[in-house]
């Protein structure tokens, strides 16, 4: 996924330094897709995660008996399934009706992702992350789980919303002021603005 991510943007952008920020299971692509570029000796000049977490070692050890629950956990999809459904169906947004043939798409792409989640041991980052951290909605990992997997500072942003919300309009705002500092920074000391989001 994060290669064929990568292919697109560098299609329009084909050196860096890149902008990554990634939602979610998202977070876990744009990191795979930092560490590529930086694999392949490009910059990564901004990583931000919103509410993503990787899935810990000892968690992974520890849970044979239902790994996928557990990862579903450290990506943040704390809701049932079927709530996460029935938001994007009554979303005002979707202007027609899912038909039942699209919500079993939708169960199978987040079954998916919870299960390559599981199985997935990022490489670690070169540099700073920003963790934008919903600080509403159940219990999640800390924001120190990635701390194995970057040699960087984990710069933690708290948005007042749950997971789900982040990109509703009043916490998008807020992760949009930082993120535009940030960029802000960038152009102040020469480096192009090319942000790039995943979900």
């Amino acid at each position: 996924m994060a290669t064929d991510y990568l292919s697109v943007i560098r299609g329009i952008q084909a050196a860096g330094p890149y902008n990554l920020l990634g939602w979610s299971f998202g977070g876990l692509v744009a990191h795979a897709m930092a560490t590529q570029l930086q694999s392949m000796g490009e910059r990564v000049s901004m990583l931000a995660l919103l509410d993503s977490y990787p899935f810990d070692e000892k968690a992974r050890a520890c849970s044979s008996r239902d790994p996928d629950r557990e990862a579903a956990i450290a990506i943040g999809a704390f809701d049932p399934l079927q709530a996460i459904l029935e938001r994007v169906h009554g979303d005002e947004q979707i202007h027609s009706p899912l038909e039942e043939g699209d919500c079993e798409a939708v169960a199978e792409v987040y079954r998916n992702n919870v299960h390559i989640m599981g199985n997935y041991i990022p490489r670690r980052f070169t540099g700073d992350i920003l963790l934008f951290v919903a600080g509403e909605g159940g219990a999640k990992p800390s924001f120190r789980s990635w701390t194995p997997y970057t040699n960087g500072r984990i710069q933690v942003y708290q948005v007042d919303c749950d997971h789900d919300s982040m990109m509703d309009a009043l916490p998008a705002r807020g992760i949009g002021e930082v993120l535009a500092r940030e960029l802000d920074k960038q152009r102040r000391i020469g480096q192009p603005e090319h942000p790039w989001r995943t979900k």
